[in-house]
Order: structure tokens, then C-alpha cells, then sequence
């Protein structure tokens, strides 16, 4: 990251509460990150973390009524995307940002045929072209996700394609209007090995023909390995820790980054070593909790971590840590 240049994706501060009959959940409680111009950041954590309800405050997709998008800023090159108003947003959603869900069925309209799908996506940027001129655009977007026969698939439904076609599909549709920023969230949840592997090559391929910016969220450290620049772990709510992926790799600050690493399982040999698996169980996000989230989970715990939430250490542009053992002596 150079100094002085505005990244392309900033956000500081983001709370988004979930208000339920049974109290409020802080699904995302202060968050904070930024993504560079061409580079893919990988956004990692447990179930319950946070990640997927950041990308929709991003997006502004949250689920409404419930959710509600408390304070933050979502700078998009400056601009904050949370005073924008609803026209605005349609405007940034498939233009300059693009997402992939978790669920590609989810995304995809049943009684569609794929093509008219990418079509309508299509339609939003481009009023003048014909229809003609439109589907062979959607012909180009998916053989560039590499669905064969893409002349003859156009005219398929969701429900003829298997779960790794309708995820390039799903792909196709959010880079179809070739976006600054793709966020992916959870997009080889559902793949098996091989398929996942290709879909983690597209992406990078997308990145590096196109020069765009890359979102990954995940809750597999492996999936980042070979993709992301550099990594954001989130916990609680909130963004723990943020490096460069052999940092966070080889020498991760955080106790909780730490853990997650460990958890991952390992070979010896042929054999599989026994699997290591956190203490505790996540946090009940419907608790106001001074301290550090992670301390009733954490084996380096100490007075001052349940007492207050830790400061941000900042080692660079590129790399923080918000834990009571990194603070330097003279900030405490």
C-alpha cells in the first residue's frame, strides 16, 4: 500500500445490529478494513463472525427490517456508500461492485433461463443494445467462466446445471458488467475439491486480466492460502487481525489467528494428526462485552483483556492486531 492513495474499499467503524424478539444481536461490532486496487483480501473467521453480514452492509442487502446499519462509513473511492440513496445503490451494485452468494440458488432466478438472467443483469449498464447484442454478451460471460457450450447453455435453467456450473454462473452474472470490486462469500462452501480448485483459478484470473479487487470471505484458511494478498480475521464482530498471507501464515499475531491455524488439519505422513479444536464456543453477540471477545476462549487471558476491549496495533499500511499482549507499554 503507498501512502497518501485513497484504497479502493474503506471501512471504518461498520455496526450492524440484528433487532430480534429476543434482543439484539451485534452481528458486526465495529469493523474495520481496506482493500487496495487489484488486490484480493481474504476475510476469515468462525460461523457467527460477521463476515457475511459485512458484505451486505457493504451492499446495502442487509436484511431489513432486522438489521440495521448503526454508524460506520463504506468509502468506495471516498465516496460513503451508506448516504447514498436507494437509486444510487443500483447503480453501484453489478457496476462497481459485484457478489458472488454463498448459495448460488439463492441468486438464481428458477423460472429463467440463465441467458435472460445474465441479460437483465446486462440491461441494467447497457439500455441502447439490442437483445440480440445482449445475448451474445451473455454467451461471452459464460464461456469466460468456462461453461462449455455456452451458445447452447444459454438457454438452460438453474435446475439443469450442477452446483459448480451454477456457481461460475453466478460468477458470470456478478462480473458481467466487469465491477472495481468482487466480493465472493462462501463460494466453495458447497464444491467438491476439484471443482473448488478451478473456481479459486477463475477468480485469480479474473483479478489478473482485469486488474479487479477480490473480496473472499471464508471460513477455510487453505481456500486464502493460494488466492488472497493478504488476510482479515474476524471474530465477534470484529476485525481481530489484518497481514500480508505469509504473515498471517507463518507468524500470526493474534491468539485467536493462531488457534484457527492450529485448527487446520495436518498430515503426518499418510496419517492425519489428530484434529485440534478451540476451547469454548463463539460469543453470544446479544451480550455488551467490555473486554475482548475472544478471552473466555483464550489461553494467554489476563485481567485487562476481559476489563476492556484491546487498542488496534498498527505495524504498517498492511498489517494490525488488536490484542492486550501486543500493546506496546508506554500506550497501556
Amino acid at each position: 500500500m503507498s501512502a497518501g492513495t485513497i484504497p479502493l474499499l474503506d471501512v471504518r467503524g461498520l455496526r450492524v445490529y440484528v433487532h430480534t424478539k429476543d434482543g439484539t444481536v451485534r452481528a458486526v461490532d465495529g469493523a474495520s478494513f481496506k482493500i487496495e486496487r487489484g488486490e484480493a483480501l481474504g476475510l476469515v473467521g468462525e460461523s457467527g463472525s460477521g463476515k457475511s453480514m459485512t458484505c451486505q452492509a457493504i451492499m446495502q442487502i442487509e436484511p431489513r427490517p432486522a438489521a440495521v446499519i448503526e454508524e460506520g462509513e463504506v468509502l468506495l473511492d471516498g465516496e460513503d456508500l451508506l448516504k447514498k440513496s436507494a437509486r444510487d445503490m443500483q447503480r453501484v451494485r453489478g457496476n462497481r461492485i459485484g457478489m458472488i452468494l454463498q448459495d448460488p440458488l439463492s441468486s438464481l432466478n428458477p423460472v429463467m433461463t440463465i441467458g435472460d438472467q445474465l441479460i437483465e443483469a446486462l440491461r441494467l449498464s447497457d439500455k441502447t443494445s439490442k437483445r440480440s447484442q445482449l445475448r451474445q454478451q451473455a454467451i461471452v460471460a459464460l464461456e469466460r467462466v468456462g461453461i462449455a457450450k455456452a451458445d447452447q447453455r444459454v438457454h438452460a435453467y438453474p435446475f439443469e446445471f450442477s452446483g459448480g456450473m451454477r456457481q461460475r454462473v453466478a460468477a458470470a452474472i456478478a462480473i458481467a458488467r466487469y465491477p472495481d470490486l468482487l466480493i465472493a462469500d462462501e463460494p466453495t462452501s458447497a464444491l467438491d475439491v476439484t471443482t473448488q480448485h478451478r473456481f479459486l483459478e477463475l477468480l485469480k484470473d479474473l483479478k489478473r486480466e482485469r486488474g479487479m479487487s477480490l473480496l473472499l470471505v471464508t471460513h477455510d484458511l487453505g481456500v486464502v492460502a493460494g488466492t488472497c494478498d493478504r488476510v482479515a480475521v474476524m471474530y465477534g464482530g470484529r476485525v481481530v487481525e489484518i497481514g500480508k498471507l505469509e504473515q498471517i501464515l507463518r507468524q500470526p499475531r493474534h491468539p485467536y489467528t493462531r488457534a484457527l491455524l492450529k485448527a487446520v488439519p495436518q498430515f503426518h505422513g499418510r496419517r492425519l494428526e489428530r484434529l485440534f479444536q478451540i476451547s469454548g464456543e463463539p460469543p453470544n453477540n446479544r451480550e455488551d462485552l467490555p473486554g475482548c471477545h475472544f478471552a473466555p476462549r483464550c489461553s494467554e487471558v489476563d485481567q485487562r483483556c476481559d476489563a476492556e476491549y484491546p487498542p488496534t496495533v498498527h505495524y504498517d499500511d498492511a498489517s494490525c492486531t488488536a490484542c492486550w499482549r501486543l500493546v506496546p507499554e508506554d500506550e497501556t
